[in-house]
Protein backbone atom coordinates (compact mmCIF):
# COMPACT_ATOMS: atom_id res chain seq x y z
CA UNK A 1 0.00 0.00 0.00
CA UNK A 2 0.93 3.59 -0.16
CA UNK A 3 0.37 6.56 2.33
CA UNK A 4 0.34 9.90 0.88
CA UNK A 5 -1.63 13.59 1.90
CA UNK A 6 -3.76 15.60 -0.45
CA UNK A 7 -2.96 19.16 0.62
CA UNK A 8 -5.25 21.71 -0.64
CA UNK A 9 -4.33 23.66 -3.90
CA UNK A 10 -4.28 27.38 -4.42
CA UNK A 11 -6.16 29.89 -2.71
CA UNK A 12 -9.10 30.74 -5.20
CA UNK A 13 -12.19 32.28 -3.09
CA UNK A 14 -13.14 33.74 -0.09
CA UNK A 15 -16.56 32.07 1.53
CA UNK A 16 -18.29 34.84 4.20
CA UNK A 17 -20.79 33.15 7.22
CA UNK A 18 -22.80 35.28 8.64
CA UNK A 19 -26.63 35.68 9.49
CA UNK A 20 -29.34 36.71 6.84
CA UNK A 21 -30.82 38.96 9.71
CA UNK A 22 -30.28 41.03 13.03
CA UNK A 23 -31.36 43.64 15.48
CA UNK A 24 -30.65 47.62 14.83
CA UNK A 25 -28.08 48.39 17.73
CA UNK A 26 -27.40 44.84 18.97
CA UNK A 27 -24.77 42.65 18.37
CA UNK A 28 -25.10 39.89 15.27
CA UNK A 29 -26.38 36.70 17.00
CA UNK A 30 -23.76 34.72 14.40
CA UNK A 31 -20.64 36.88 13.96
CA UNK A 32 -18.73 36.94 10.80
CA UNK A 33 -16.65 34.52 9.96
CA UNK A 34 -14.71 33.87 6.73
CA UNK A 35 -13.02 31.20 4.98
CA UNK A 36 -10.13 30.87 1.99
CA UNK A 37 -11.44 27.98 -0.04
CA UNK A 38 -9.70 26.39 -3.20
CA UNK A 39 -11.66 25.81 -6.48
CA UNK A 40 -12.82 22.44 -5.23
CA UNK A 41 -14.24 23.59 -1.56
CA UNK A 42 -11.35 22.51 0.34
CA UNK A 43 -9.74 25.39 3.15
CA UNK A 44 -6.56 26.64 2.24
CA UNK A 45 -4.61 26.05 5.52
CA UNK A 46 -1.39 27.37 4.89
CA UNK A 47 -3.16 31.15 4.40
CA UNK A 48 -2.18 33.88 6.96
CA UNK A 49 -3.03 37.72 7.41
CA UNK A 50 -5.87 39.16 7.84
CA UNK A 51 -9.82 39.81 6.85
CA UNK A 52 -11.38 42.87 6.47
CA UNK A 53 -15.23 43.44 5.87
CA UNK A 54 -16.86 47.15 5.09
CA UNK A 55 -20.58 47.93 3.87
CA UNK A 56 -21.19 48.52 0.56
CA UNK A 57 -25.01 49.28 0.84
CA UNK A 58 -27.19 50.02 3.31
CA UNK A 59 -28.65 53.76 5.97
CA UNK A 60 -26.81 52.70 8.76
CA UNK A 61 -23.13 52.45 10.37
CA UNK A 62 -21.41 48.80 10.86
CA UNK A 63 -19.30 49.28 13.75
CA UNK A 64 -16.99 49.12 15.63
CA UNK A 65 -14.79 49.77 13.11
CA UNK A 66 -12.02 48.21 14.51
CA UNK A 67 -13.66 45.39 14.34
CA UNK A 68 -14.32 45.28 10.98
CA UNK A 69 -11.24 46.31 9.84
CA UNK A 70 -8.87 43.75 10.47
CA UNK A 71 -9.81 39.88 11.77
CA UNK A 72 -7.16 37.47 12.10
CA UNK A 73 -6.74 34.98 9.06
CA UNK A 74 -5.02 31.83 10.72
CA UNK A 75 -5.45 28.20 8.85
CA UNK A 76 -7.40 29.56 6.54
CA UNK A 77 -10.23 31.41 8.63
CA UNK A 78 -10.92 34.08 10.01
CA UNK A 79 -13.46 35.32 12.45
CA UNK A 80 -14.64 39.17 13.49
CA UNK A 81 -15.01 40.66 16.95
CA UNK A 82 -18.49 41.04 17.65
CA UNK A 83 -20.07 43.99 15.31
CA UNK A 84 -23.99 45.90 14.77
CA UNK A 85 -25.52 47.48 12.34
CA UNK A 86 -27.57 50.86 13.65
CA UNK A 87 -30.30 51.49 11.78
CA UNK A 88 -32.86 49.22 9.93
CA UNK A 89 -32.42 48.65 6.53
CA UNK A 90 -30.82 46.11 4.03
CA UNK A 91 -27.40 45.72 3.90
CA UNK A 92 -24.56 43.89 1.36
CA UNK A 93 -21.40 43.71 2.67
CA UNK A 94 -17.88 43.34 0.59
CA UNK A 95 -15.24 40.95 2.47
CA UNK A 96 -11.71 40.58 1.54
CA UNK A 97 -8.69 38.76 2.51
CA UNK A 98 -5.12 39.43 1.83
CA UNK A 99 -1.88 38.19 3.21
CA UNK A 100 0.89 40.07 5.87
CA UNK A 101 2.91 40.46 3.22
CA UNK A 102 0.33 41.28 1.42
CA UNK A 103 1.95 39.03 -1.55
CA UNK A 104 -2.06 37.42 -2.51
CA UNK A 105 -5.40 38.82 -2.32
CA UNK A 106 -7.87 36.31 -2.59
CA UNK A 107 -11.19 37.51 -4.54
CA UNK A 108 -13.55 39.30 -2.64
CA UNK A 109 -16.96 38.29 -2.05
CA UNK A 110 -19.97 39.85 -1.01
CA UNK A 111 -23.19 38.79 1.45
CA UNK A 112 -26.49 40.22 2.68
CA UNK A 113 -27.98 40.88 5.63
CA UNK A 114 -31.49 43.10 6.79
CA UNK A 115 -31.61 44.84 10.21
CA UNK A 116 -35.05 45.30 11.81
CA UNK A 117 -35.77 47.90 14.46
CA UNK A 118 -35.13 46.24 18.17
CA UNK A 119 -38.84 45.17 19.96
CA UNK A 120 -40.57 47.87 20.96
CA UNK A 121 -44.09 46.14 22.00
CA UNK A 122 -46.15 42.70 22.34
CA UNK A 123 -49.18 43.61 20.61
CA UNK A 124 -52.57 41.03 20.86
CA UNK A 125 -54.07 40.05 17.27
CA UNK A 126 -57.85 38.91 16.81
CA UNK A 127 -58.49 39.73 20.28
CA UNK A 128 -61.43 41.89 19.38
CA UNK A 129 -63.79 39.70 20.01
CA UNK A 130 -62.88 39.23 23.59
CA UNK A 131 -64.37 42.67 23.97
CA UNK A 132 -67.79 41.91 22.65
CA UNK A 133 -70.80 41.95 25.38
CA UNK A 134 -71.93 39.27 23.12
CA UNK A 135 -68.21 37.26 23.70
CA UNK A 136 -68.65 34.06 26.27
CA UNK A 137 -65.75 32.48 27.54
CA UNK A 138 -66.01 29.13 29.12
CA UNK A 139 -63.75 27.64 31.68
CA UNK A 140 -61.22 24.77 30.07
CA UNK A 141 -62.01 26.16 26.48
CA UNK A 142 -59.57 28.14 24.54
CA UNK A 143 -60.05 32.08 24.81
CA UNK A 144 -60.60 32.56 21.01
CA UNK A 145 -59.30 30.38 18.47
CA UNK A 146 -57.32 33.21 16.42
CA UNK A 147 -55.57 34.73 19.63
CA UNK A 148 -51.82 35.42 18.82
CA UNK A 149 -49.14 37.87 20.46
CA UNK A 150 -47.10 39.46 18.11
CA UNK A 151 -43.73 41.09 18.87
CA UNK A 152 -43.47 44.39 17.08
CA UNK A 153 -41.16 47.36 16.60
CA UNK A 154 -41.75 51.33 17.15
CA UNK A 155 -43.22 51.42 13.80
CA UNK A 156 -45.62 48.33 14.32
CA UNK A 157 -44.03 46.30 12.23
CA UNK A 158 -43.04 42.32 13.30
CA UNK A 159 -39.96 41.68 14.67
CA UNK A 160 -39.13 38.04 13.23
CA UNK A 161 -35.24 38.23 14.51
CA UNK A 162 -35.62 37.65 18.16
CA UNK A 163 -33.49 35.87 21.13
CA UNK A 164 -36.40 34.73 22.66
CA UNK A 165 -38.23 32.09 21.67
CA UNK A 166 -41.81 32.21 23.61
CA UNK A 167 -44.65 34.70 24.99
CA UNK A 168 -45.70 33.69 28.27
CA UNK A 169 -49.16 34.19 29.55
CA UNK A 170 -51.24 34.03 33.17
CA UNK A 171 -54.18 35.65 34.55
CA UNK A 172 -53.84 37.99 37.41
CA UNK A 173 -55.31 37.32 40.56
CA UNK A 174 -55.77 33.51 39.95
CA UNK A 175 -53.44 31.03 41.05
CA UNK A 176 -52.66 28.99 37.90
CA UNK A 177 -49.86 27.68 36.03
CA UNK A 178 -48.19 30.02 33.40
CA UNK A 179 -48.44 28.76 29.75
CA UNK A 180 -46.28 29.04 27.38
CA UNK A 181 -46.25 29.25 23.67
CA UNK A 182 -43.08 29.25 21.21
CA UNK A 183 -42.64 32.38 18.72
CA UNK A 184 -42.58 31.59 15.20
CA UNK A 185 -41.31 34.56 12.82
CA UNK A 186 -42.16 36.86 15.30
CA UNK A 187 -45.52 35.68 16.36
CA UNK A 188 -47.24 32.84 19.07
CA UNK A 189 -50.33 31.16 18.29
CA UNK A 190 -52.23 31.58 21.14
CA UNK A 191 -55.25 29.89 20.28
CA UNK A 192 -55.16 26.56 22.52
CA UNK A 193 -54.72 29.38 25.66
CA UNK A 194 -57.30 28.46 28.56
CA UNK A 195 -58.10 30.08 31.38
CA UNK A 196 -59.74 26.93 34.47
CA UNK A 197 -60.60 29.45 36.56
CA UNK A 198 -64.73 30.79 36.70
CA UNK A 199 -65.12 34.73 37.45
CA UNK A 200 -68.12 36.47 37.47
CA UNK A 201 -66.72 39.52 37.28
CA UNK A 202 -63.70 41.00 34.40
CA UNK A 203 -60.38 39.20 34.41
CA UNK A 204 -56.90 40.49 33.31
CA UNK A 205 -54.73 38.55 30.84
CA UNK A 206 -51.52 39.26 31.08
CA UNK A 207 -48.62 37.49 28.40
CA UNK A 208 -44.61 38.58 28.64
CA UNK A 209 -41.37 38.35 26.37
CA UNK A 210 -38.20 38.51 27.23
CA UNK A 211 -34.84 37.56 25.78
CA UNK A 212 -30.96 38.05 26.34
CA UNK A 213 -31.03 41.08 24.99
CA UNK A 214 -32.94 43.11 28.20
CA UNK A 215 -36.02 43.56 26.08
CA UNK A 216 -39.03 42.92 28.82
CA UNK A 217 -42.31 43.27 27.11
CA UNK A 218 -45.73 42.74 28.46
CA UNK A 219 -49.40 43.14 27.27
CA UNK A 220 -52.67 43.34 29.38
CA UNK A 221 -55.86 41.74 27.53
CA UNK A 222 -59.31 42.06 29.22
CA UNK A 223 -61.81 39.34 28.82
CA UNK A 224 -64.75 42.02 29.80
CA UNK A 225 -67.10 39.44 30.23
CA UNK A 226 -65.71 37.19 32.82
CA UNK A 227 -65.55 32.96 32.61
CA UNK A 228 -68.11 30.92 32.77
CA UNK A 229 -67.93 27.52 34.50
CA UNK A 230 -67.83 24.54 32.19
CA UNK A 231 -69.92 21.75 32.04
CA UNK A 232 -71.50 20.85 35.39
CA UNK A 233 -69.38 16.97 35.83
CA UNK A 234 -69.29 16.51 39.66
CA UNK A 235 -71.21 17.03 43.31
CA UNK A 236 -68.85 18.29 46.25
CA UNK A 237 -69.95 18.05 49.67
CA UNK A 238 -69.74 21.26 51.67
CA UNK A 239 -71.73 21.03 54.47
CA UNK A 240 -74.05 18.34 56.46
CA UNK A 241 -75.84 18.29 59.54
CA UNK A 242 -76.86 15.05 61.71
CA UNK A 243 -73.95 12.94 60.86
CA UNK A 244 -71.18 11.69 63.50
CA UNK A 245 -68.14 12.21 62.27
CA UNK A 246 -66.68 9.87 65.16
CA UNK A 247 -67.19 6.61 63.32
CA UNK A 248 -66.19 5.22 60.22
CA UNK A 249 -68.30 5.21 58.05
CA UNK A 250 -70.32 8.15 58.63
CA UNK A 251 -73.42 7.23 61.09
CA UNK A 252 -76.72 8.83 61.48
CA UNK A 253 -79.68 7.70 63.75
CA UNK A 254 -82.75 6.53 62.34
CA UNK A 255 -85.57 8.89 61.94
CA UNK A 256 -83.53 11.87 62.30
CA UNK A 257 -83.52 14.21 58.97
CA UNK A 258 -79.97 13.99 57.74
CA UNK A 259 -79.39 17.71 55.32
CA UNK A 260 -76.55 18.23 52.64
CA UNK A 261 -75.64 20.61 50.71
CA UNK A 262 -74.02 20.28 47.59
CA UNK A 263 -71.81 22.49 45.56
CA UNK A 264 -72.30 21.70 41.80
CA UNK A 265 -68.81 22.04 40.50
CA UNK A 266 -66.96 21.52 36.68
CA UNK A 267 -64.13 19.61 36.12
CA UNK A 268 -61.85 22.01 37.23
CA UNK A 269 -63.68 22.76 40.88
CA UNK A 270 -65.31 26.15 39.95
CA UNK A 271 -68.83 26.16 41.18
CA UNK A 272 -71.25 25.48 38.28
CA UNK A 273 -74.01 28.31 38.26
CA UNK A 274 -76.82 26.48 37.02
CA UNK A 275 -78.83 29.08 35.50
CA UNK A 276 -75.91 29.87 33.19
CA UNK A 277 -74.85 26.58 31.48
CA UNK A 278 -77.81 25.43 29.18
CA UNK A 279 -80.02 24.75 32.29
CA UNK A 280 -82.33 26.64 34.58
CA UNK A 281 -83.21 26.30 38.07
CA UNK A 282 -86.11 24.11 37.98
CA UNK A 283 -83.47 21.64 36.24
CA UNK A 284 -82.50 21.27 40.60
CA UNK A 285 -85.79 21.60 42.02
CA UNK A 286 -87.72 18.54 42.24
CA UNK A 287 -85.79 17.05 39.69
CA UNK A 288 -83.06 14.83 41.11
CA UNK A 289 -83.47 12.06 43.94
CA UNK A 290 -81.07 10.15 45.94
CA UNK A 291 -80.93 6.52 45.91
CA UNK A 292 -80.56 4.72 48.99
CA UNK A 293 -79.69 1.03 48.71
CA UNK A 294 -79.59 -1.03 51.52
CA UNK A 295 -77.38 -4.00 52.82
CA UNK A 296 -79.83 -6.13 54.59
CA UNK A 297 -79.20 -7.91 57.54
CA UNK A 298 -80.74 -11.53 57.86
CA UNK A 299 -81.43 -11.00 61.76
CA UNK A 300 -83.36 -7.61 60.72
CA UNK A 301 -85.70 -9.45 58.29
CA UNK A 302 -86.68 -11.91 61.01
CA UNK A 303 -88.15 -9.32 63.19
CA UNK A 304 -91.87 -8.22 63.38
CA UNK A 305 -92.43 -4.88 62.86
CA UNK A 306 -89.63 -3.40 60.71
CA UNK A 307 -91.02 -0.73 58.15
CA UNK A 308 -89.38 1.33 55.67
CA UNK A 309 -91.83 4.56 55.12
CA UNK A 310 -90.54 5.13 51.86
CA UNK A 311 -91.46 3.56 47.97
CA UNK A 312 -88.88 0.70 47.84
CA UNK A 313 -88.36 -1.05 44.52
CA UNK A 314 -85.69 -3.94 43.55
CA UNK A 315 -84.21 -3.20 47.51
CA UNK A 316 -83.49 0.76 46.13
CA UNK A 317 -85.35 3.16 48.09
CA UNK A 318 -85.78 7.36 46.18
CA UNK A 319 -85.85 9.98 48.36
CA UNK A 320 -85.88 13.77 47.57
CA UNK A 321 -85.63 16.33 46.06
CA UNK A 322 -82.78 19.02 45.89
CA UNK A 323 -83.81 22.08 46.55
CA UNK A 324 -81.47 24.66 44.94
CA UNK A 325 -80.31 27.37 47.76
CA UNK A 326 -78.32 29.68 45.03
CA UNK A 327 -76.63 29.57 42.10
CA UNK A 328 -74.31 26.38 42.19
CA UNK A 329 -75.49 25.20 45.30
CA UNK A 330 -78.40 22.14 45.65
CA UNK A 331 -79.58 21.02 49.31
CA UNK A 332 -80.95 17.94 50.05
CA UNK A 333 -82.58 16.96 53.10
CA UNK A 334 -82.92 12.63 53.48
CA UNK A 335 -84.73 11.05 56.47
CA UNK A 336 -84.14 7.04 56.73
CA UNK A 337 -86.01 4.80 59.02
CA UNK A 338 -84.18 1.46 58.94
CA UNK A 339 -80.73 1.02 60.59
CA UNK A 340 -78.39 -0.54 58.32
CA UNK A 341 -75.28 0.15 56.24
CA UNK A 342 -76.55 2.23 52.91
CA UNK A 343 -75.26 4.36 49.99
CA UNK A 344 -76.12 7.09 49.71
CA UNK A 345 -76.09 8.32 45.77
CA UNK A 346 -77.56 12.10 45.14
CA UNK A 347 -77.89 12.74 41.42
CA UNK A 348 -78.46 16.05 39.78
CA UNK A 349 -78.66 16.20 35.60
CA UNK A 350 -76.69 12.83 36.41
CA UNK A 351 -74.01 13.92 37.74
CA UNK A 352 -73.45 11.48 41.04
CA UNK A 353 -71.52 11.57 44.77
CA UNK A 354 -71.72 8.44 47.03
CA UNK A 355 -70.83 7.70 50.45
CA UNK A 356 -71.41 5.04 52.60
CA UNK A 357 -73.07 5.56 55.80
CA UNK A 358 -74.56 3.56 58.85
CA UNK A 359 -77.64 4.30 60.03
CA UNK A 360 -77.61 3.18 63.87
CA UNK A 361 -81.09 2.58 65.71
CA UNK A 362 -83.13 5.81 67.23
CA UNK A 363 -83.33 5.44 71.14
CA UNK A 364 -85.49 2.39 71.85
CA UNK A 365 -89.23 2.33 72.07
CA UNK A 366 -90.74 -0.44 72.69
CA UNK A 367 -89.75 -4.62 72.68
CA UNK A 368 -90.73 -7.25 71.09
CA UNK A 369 -90.57 -11.17 71.66
CA UNK A 370 -88.86 -13.72 69.53
CA UNK A 371 -91.14 -14.26 65.98
CA UNK A 372 -89.31 -17.69 65.96
CA UNK A 373 -91.36 -18.59 69.82
CA UNK A 374 -94.52 -19.71 68.80
CA UNK A 375 -97.25 -21.21 71.13
CA UNK A 376 -96.46 -24.73 71.87
CA UNK A 377 -92.52 -24.20 71.45
CA UNK A 378 -91.46 -23.68 75.12
CA UNK A 379 -91.60 -26.44 77.03
CA UNK A 380 -91.60 -25.93 81.21
CA UNK A 381 -91.28 -27.80 84.17
CA UNK A 382 -91.74 -27.35 87.61
CA UNK A 383 -88.82 -25.30 89.32
CA UNK A 384 -86.57 -25.67 86.25
CA UNK A 385 -85.79 -22.70 83.38
CA UNK A 386 -88.03 -22.49 80.42
CA UNK A 387 -86.43 -24.49 77.03
CA UNK A 388 -85.39 -22.93 75.36
CA UNK A 389 -85.09 -19.35 77.04
CA UNK A 390 -87.48 -16.55 75.81
CA UNK A 391 -85.98 -14.06 73.52
CA UNK A 392 -87.25 -10.28 73.69
CA UNK A 393 -85.60 -7.70 71.25
CA UNK A 394 -85.68 -4.01 71.71
CA UNK A 395 -86.93 -2.02 69.24
CA UNK A 396 -86.82 1.77 68.14
CA UNK A 397 -90.29 3.45 66.96
CA UNK A 398 -89.44 2.43 63.34
CA UNK A 399 -88.80 -1.25 64.08
CA UNK A 400 -85.17 -1.16 64.44
CA UNK A 401 -83.04 -3.30 66.15
CA UNK A 402 -81.46 -1.63 68.94
CA UNK A 403 -78.16 -2.75 69.65
CA UNK A 404 -75.96 -0.17 70.59
CA UNK A 405 -78.03 2.30 72.67
CA UNK A 406 -76.31 3.76 75.63
CA UNK A 407 -79.52 4.83 77.05
CA UNK A 408 -80.09 2.91 80.01
CA UNK A 409 -83.26 -0.12 79.31
CA UNK A 410 -84.73 -2.63 82.29
CA UNK A 411 -87.07 -4.95 81.25
CA UNK A 412 -89.09 -6.53 83.31
CA UNK A 413 -90.52 -9.80 82.59
CA UNK A 414 -93.64 -11.94 84.45
CA UNK A 415 -94.97 -15.17 83.79
CA UNK A 416 -98.83 -15.19 83.81
CA UNK A 417 -101.20 -18.51 83.87
CA UNK A 418 -103.10 -18.82 80.25
CA UNK A 419 -105.95 -20.14 82.52
CA UNK A 420 -106.78 -16.42 84.57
Amino acid sequence: SLSFSVHPSAAHSLEPVMASSGIAGRFFDKQLEAAIKDQFGNVVTASFGKCRVSKQSGFGSLSPAENANGAPLHQGNCKFEPLFLDAADTYTFLFEAISNDESFVVPSATASISISLPPASLQFVGADVLSSPSSTVVAGRPVSSSLKAQIQDSNGAIVTTLSGKQVSCNILGFNESTMEFPIHMGEADLSTLSVFSASETSVTLTCLYEDNLDSVLTQNLLISNGVSPGLSSKLKLVSYSAWDDSQSPFAIRAGIPMEMTFSVQDSFGNSAYLNAINRSNSDVNGAASAVVEYVTDSMLEAIEGISVPVSESQGKVVVGPFELVNAGLAKLTVTIFKSDRVQLQPNITNISWAKYIRVSAAIPARISLDPRMKAGSVSARAGLPLRPAPRLFLLDSFGNLVVDSSEEVTVQARIQSSNL
